[in-house]
């Protein structure tokens, strides 16, 4: 048979952690036994899931539900093959993005002081492993960004200790916190 991805597509951007399916449909007679594969960054290509049998061989479709894991890229492939001869019938998504996410900030809250001198932590949430600026601005972000740091964030409760917080004018005032994703700043979040 002809297997053909219809999912996911090249403009795709999948976040760690949902559940996405992978789809495909073929041409010819049914194969029983499908494999799915990934790869990133033009890497090894490795299992995806356990081979998989067509739902229903007769309509000519297939598809798995996979939970996006820990691989944030913006060149990702599938690969869908027959398991049996792998060579001869496989089908490769073009390049789409997984990409990770912060999900919320808990500390700072929005009616916090902080005060010159003290030392305080800044707790956030994140899907996925990736660099992390933690930032500063009393302007909302749009021209007064102070980075604190660069770090790596880590699936789930991350901290930053900021301390002493500098006694500089630039630090008085209202202020919020932002964690943005060093590589694509598309994933950040802001404290509201």
């Amino acid at each position: 048979p002809q297997i053909t991805i219809a999912s996911p597509q090249t403009s795709d951007i999948w976040l760690i952690s949902d559940t996405k399916s992978i789809s495909w449909t073929w041409k010819g007679p049914a194969t029983t036994a499908i494999k799915v594969e990934l790869q990133k960054d033009n890497g090894v290509w490795e299992d995806l899931t356990a081979l998989v049998a067509p739902a229903n061989p007769q309509a000519s479709v297939g598809k798995v539900d996979w939970v996006v894991g820990d691989k944030i890229s913006t060149n990702i492939k599938i690969r869908v093959s027959n398991a049996n001869n792998p060579t001869n019938v496989q089908s490769t998504s073009g390049q789409f993005t997984i990409r990770g996410a912060v999900t919320n900030i808990s500390a700072p809250i929005g009616t916090s002081k902080w005060l010159v001198d003290e030392t305080k932590s800044i707790d956030w949430n994140q899907s996925g492993t990736f660099r992390v600026y933690v930032q500063h601005s009393k302007d909302d972000f749009s021209s007064d960004i102070k980075t604190l740091t660069e770090m790596t964030g880590t699936p789930g409760a991350n901290s930053y200790i900021w301390g002493p917080i500098p006694n500089q004018i630039d630090y008085y005032g209202l202020g919020k916190i932002r964690i943005i994703d060093k590589n694509n700043s598309a994933v950040s979040y802001t404290m509201p």
